[in-house]
């Protein structure tokens, strides 16, 4: 019974990530030592949100968007629970390293409480899904904002080695990272609200005032990640908005001034 539930929430898929963990960190210390947090951190996040990122693609088909009510509230597969559980899993995961990382001066503690929030609150919700058995649609829609934590990722390997002739290439990725935020966060949020309005009947189908809980927490979550998307949108922005537009100024006074050349 024990070792059921165990895998039922994700305690392999736990296993496997903390292993993931202290690899990335290992292989980033002999490869960086100096900026081994930033690609260790980067390339653990990588990794694991891009195989994250196909499971979801494959779990969240074109029937289950377009289905009935009762089908997307309803609805489970393997694809889906094993979203919830790879989640579910590196929420538990991430909250000792968390720890350690901010008692050691690598982590911001602002950074830090603001992800203990996070992973609180989306825990209880993908808890809810693996509890009761429905609700994955919801669950795993949501999971699609994780395309930007990819892209985050690959941009903190990127960080230690900045230089000179990197610095364009991370105002590239700093746009394209903003432009993701607009698609994979501010709209698709407002899409998910959308379905929950749409399927506010799922409600009938709880079955207990813990089930009823669980399934009304899902919108308050939602927006507070909203909230998070934004302020992360803004901070980005501010941080890496004038950079940006530097770069592109530089690179329009250079195509001028061959133009300028070329018609002498």
């Amino acid at each position: 019974m024990m070792s059921a539930t165990f895998l039922a929430f994700g305690g392999w898929e736990a296993c496997c990530i903390l292993i993931l963990r202290f690899a990335t960190r290992a292989l980033a210390t002999c490869v960086c030592p100096d900026g081994w947090y930033d690609a260790g951190e980067g390339l653990f996040i990588f990794i694991f949100f891009a195989y994250l990122c196909f499971w979801v693609n494959t779990a969240i088909t074109a029937d289950l968007q377009a289905g009935s009510t009762e089908y997307r509230c309803l609805h489970m597969n393997h694809d889906l629970t094993y979203c919830v559980q790879l989640y579910f899993a590196s929420n538990f995961v991430d909250l000792p390293f968390f720890i350690r990382d901010a008692s050691q001066g690598l982590r911001p503690v602002k950074d830090t409480i603001i992800m203990f929030g996070h992973h609180t609150l989306s825990s209880i919700c993908f808890f809810g899904a693996l509890y009761t058995d429905k609700m994955y649609f919801f669950a795993v829609y949501a999971l699609r904002c994780e395309h930007t934590t990819v892209l985050v990722g690959l941009r903190r390997i990127i960080l230690p080695f900045k230089k000179g002739k990197n610095s364009k290439l991370l105002s590239v990725l700093d746009l394209v990272i903003m432009l993701s935020y607009v698609k994979y966060r501010l709209y698709l949020f407002g899409m998910w609200f959308w379905y929950a309005w749409m399927d506010g009947v799922c409600l009938r189908h709880a079955e207990g005032r813990l089930e009823n809980g669980l399934f009304l927490f899902y919108t308050p979550v939602i927006f507070f990640l909203l909230l998070i998307s934004v302020w992360w949108l803004r901070t980005m922005l501010s941080k890496s908005g004038a950079r940006i537009i530097q770069h592109w100024q530089v690179l329009a006074r250079a195509s001028f001034a061959s133009l300028f050349e070329k018609n002498e």
